[in-house]
């Protein structure tokens, strides 16, 4: 499966958004969608909207913004809403001081989720950055014990890197995200911000970073995995035509 990453948006026109992409990109499988503090639009309620619509999407949780009891009424409403996965998340601490976080962890909501939702597919996140390999695989080891049925990865940049991920994740789910980086910029970002390590080969080219995401698609589907685009800098369109035909 091949998801695509979207910020969420407001009313029909993004509903219809959404609709029109999935059509003319017959390779995506729905959406994945982030959740911004600083949008009005929060993931829940775009999410909502786009599987009313029998759209596949699947909204990200941040887990410390809500205690367990209002979290899993929100998950029901999801659920009644025809959204059939979650994909849970820590969350970045909020920029504004006096924003209200609970004491929920990842494991904490996921374990919660679980267990009132069975039949929920409830995802994990994977950062292969922020740590060591054995430490991000032990972090996964106890997200899993905690009912993750699989994960969605950070970007990654590197097939070498993601391969490790892959052989070691065999025996569960995993979407890897693919980020196009087509600027300075954006390159200091994820290096700053997400401690990302570029090959030295890395090229900021569109066409380049279109090939990349071809060879990472390919290599999850030789594992039989799965990934999610992101586009976070580049016009969608763009980014999915220079694709082109891509690995099934």
């Amino acid at each position: 499966m091949v998801y695509l990453e979207l910020v969420p948006g407001a009313g029909p026109e993004w509903t219809g958004m959404v609709a029109d992409t999935l059509a003319t990109y017959s390779f995506l499988s729905g959406v994945n969608i982030p959740d911004i503090m600083r949008l009005s639009v929060r993931s829940v309620e775009a999410a909502e909207r786009v599987a009313r619509a029998g759209i596949s999407a699947i909204p990200h949780i941040r887990a410390m913004d809500r205690d367990l009891p209002t979290a899993l009424q929100m998950i029901g409403r999801l659920s009644d809403a025809g959204v059939s996965a979650v994909l849970i998340v820590s969350g970045d601490a909020p920029q504004n001081p006096s924003a209200v976080c609970f004491s929920v962890s990842s494991e904490a909501l996921i374990s919660a989720i679980k267990a009132a939702y069975p039949g929920l597919m409830v995802y994990a996140a994977l950062d292969p950055y922020r740590q060591s390999i054995r430490e991000e695989l032990t972090y996964c080891k106890r997200k899993r014990a905690a009912g993750a049925d699989g994960f969605f990865t950070q970007p990654f940049f590197d097939p070498r890197l993601a391969e490790i991920y892959l052989e070691q994740l065999a025996d569960t789910t995993v979407f890897f995200g693919i980020a196009p980086v087509i600027t300075d910029n954006s390159v200091r970002y994820w290096m700053t911000t997400n401690h990302v390590v570029f090959p030295p080969t890395f090229s900021l080219t569109l066409e380049d970073n279109a090939a990349l995401a071809k060879d990472l698609m390919a290599l999850a589907a030789r594992y039989k995995q799965h990934v999610y685009l992101m586009p976070i800098k580049v016009p969608v369109h763009a980014y999915l035509n220079a694709l082109g035909t891509v690995p099934s």
